[in-house]
C-alpha cells in the first residue's frame, strides 16, 4: 500500500495530502523503520510548500530522498 501510494505522489496523481490521509497506522508495532521513514519525509513534504517556493533545489532534494526511500520499499517487498 505505501509502494503505491508513494508511486503515485512522485507520478503526480496524487497530492502528499492524500496520500497522507489514506497512509496505513504509523504507530502499529509491526512498521518497519523504512516506512515510518517514508512517512516522514512525505509529511516535512506535505508541510514545506513555503520553502520549496522560495528553494527550487529543496523540491527536488525532496523527490530525490522519496524516490530513495521508495525503491528501497520496492526492494524489500520483492524479497
Amino acid at each position: 500500500m505505501m509502494i503505491d501510494l508513494l508511486s503515485k505522489f512522485l507520478a503526480g496523481s496524487l497530492s502528499s495530502s492524500e496520500a497522507l490521509n489514506a497512509w496505513p497506522d504509523i504507530d502499529d508495532p509491526t512498521d518497519d523503520r523504512l516506512m515510518k521513514h517514508a512517512w516522514h519525509l512525505l509529511c516535512h513534504y506535505d508541510v514545506d510548500s513555503d520553502i520549496r517556493a522560495n528553494e527550487p533545489a529543496y523540491e527536488i532534494r525532496q523527490n530525490a530522498d522519496l524516490q530513495k526511500v521508495l525503491d528501497k520499499l520496492k526492494l524489500s517487498a520483492s524479497k
